[in-house]
């Protein structure tokens, strides 16, 4: 004979605890992902036209543009961060201060000239009126 085993619920038991513990689970689960900066769209035409490449990098990570792109970046769109814009690779060098929303023209920005110059950019969550989220709040270099 094949002994049975009756499975009875805890008495404190409810419904709802089940999804009390997937909700929780989720919360942590999301919190171990690298938070989204922005979504970058970086083009070599101005306002957004030519040849354009998006990226949507962690909060505060470097990311080198394309090399068929790179010092000749004349335009771009930032939503939902702003971002800073590096003359060299791997975030070096001189640097724009914050930027969001649209560039139409890098010509206009820090005094002009970045259209030939950008090479990396990084960025973070939230306006550029925002602390910068990895030090100190960059100016044009």
């Amino acid at each position: 004979m094949i002994p049975t085993i009756k499975l009875q619920r805890p008495q404190s038991y409810h419904p709802h605890s089940r999804m009390k513990f997937i909700s929780i689970a989720f919360a942590l689960s999301a919190t171990a992902l690298p938070a989204l900066a922005a979504t970058v769209k970086y083009c070599n035409g101005l306002s957004l036209a030519g040849t354009c490449f998006t990226s949507s990098p962690a909060n505060g990570a470097c990311v080198n543009v394309d090399l068929s792109v790179n010092d000749q970046t004349h335009s771009a769109e930032i939503d939902g961060g702003n971002c800073v814009f590096w003359a060299n690779a791997n975030c070096n060098g001189d640097h724009t201060d914050q930027l969001d929303g649209t560039i139409n023209d890098f010509n206009t920005i820090c005094g002009g000239g970045w259209q030939q110059r950008i090479s990396s950019f990084k960025c973070c969550s939230g306006g550029a009126a925002s602390t910068w989220c990895t030090g100190n709040k960059p100016t044009c270099t």
